[in-house]
């Protein structure tokens, strides 16, 4: 074998070396998409076992057991006409084709299986993930929902970069999933919502965005609701590890849904701006943000947890004081 290549770092003159890539590395802006890592995509492939089979669907090729009429069609129109919504909804366009492949598992132990043997992903709760040049999806609950979501992460490496902070790319992808496709294709927005509402004999069941505000607003109630400013500095880790995962996502969906559409859309222009300025070199953190929307952080945070109850008003989820289930919530009837 050949050997490691060696460095030398003088410890005693360490305050006189810049790191190659810079202290702050400034994001690299778009790169194209990835195509499937062959490793992964044959430890997929062993997953679906000898009945996995290879389709064409828009510009991606689909990998699966099985992909029934029902849920086949959905999903290629998702796959062929996502793509542009998106971009007219962000105000950025992905650059070059896309070259990502889509794996669809049958079940969730298969599904959990591939995702384990990455160690950035082990461990973690999901039911969709996007990673070397693979979108993992499993059948089950709402799976255009989740396949829109991992696609707005593809997108958004195609139009803005890959080192976007957690609560940007998350709340992008979100948001896009939760109202940018429905509202697109004429859903008015409460048949929409509708759909995430559960009512029985003494409770109303909460999914999806309205189960995700819920959260938010309990944690609003409770007093433990990040600020904006502490949400847009988390890291990867801090984001993704923590025992507050749930709850980051749903907040970073909700703020860049108020950013696009509170108040008239008051911020939707600037906030479309922010984001074609870290598509071309600038910095995508807090700084940047509140100054491409020409306002302070006390500001911005009052505005955005007086929209956050007039949200819950509007759609019928009511703030509380208890704690709620990170993957859902109810409301008790009056």
């Amino acid at each position: 074998f050949e050997s490691a290549p060696s460095a030398w770092l003088h410890l005693d003159e360490r305050e006189e070396y810049e790191p190659i890539l810079g202290s702050a590395p400034q994001p690299p802006g778009p790169l194209p998409d990835l195509a499937p890592d062959p490793q992964r995509l044959r430890e997929a492939l062993t997953l679906l076992g000898e009945a996995g089979a290879r389709r064409r669907l828009g510009a991606y090729d689909v990998y699966a057991a099985e992909l029934p009429a029902a849920l086949r069609q959905p999903l290629e129109t998702i796959l062929v006409e996502s793509e542009p919504i998106w971009a007219g909804r962000y105000g950025v366009t992905p650059i070059g084709e896309p070259a990502a492949a889509l794996v669809v598992f049958a079940d969730a132990e298969s599904y959990r299986a591939f995702q384990d043997r990455s160690a950035d992903l082990a461990g973690l709760t999901s039911s969709a993930h996007v990673a070397e040049g693979l979108v993992a999806l499993q059948r089950g609950e709402n799976p255009e929902t989740a396949l829109l979501h991992e696609l707005s992460h593809l997108f958004a490496r195609r139009a803005i970069g890959p080192l976007l902070p957690p609560w940007l790319g998350e709340g992008l992808a979100e948001v896009f999933a939760d109202f940018g496709w429905a509202a697109a294709r004429g859903i008015e927005r409460g048949e929409w919502l509708s759909r995430f509402r559960r009512r029985d004999a003494r409770r109303i069941e909460l999914e999806g965005p309205l189960a995700s505000l819920r959260l938010v607003l309990d944690a609003a109630s409770a007093g433990h609701l990040p600020g904006l400013q502490q949400l847009v500095a988390l890291d990867w880790d801090e984001f993704v590890r923590s025992e507050r995962r749930a709850l980051h996502y749903a907040q970073s969906g909700w703020f860049v849904h108020f950013l696009l559409e509170a108040q008239g859309g008051r911020h939707g222009d600037d906030f479309r701006r922010f984001l074609q300025a870290v598509a071309g070199g600038g910095t995508p953190d807090g700084e940047g943000l509140s100054a491409a929307l020409a306002t302070d952080w006390p500001t911005l945070e009052a505005t955005f947890r007086a929209w956050l109850v007039a949200e819950g008003v509007r759609t019928g989820v009511r703030p509380v004081t208890t704690e709620s289930d990170p993957q859902g919530g109810s409301v008790d009837e009056p």
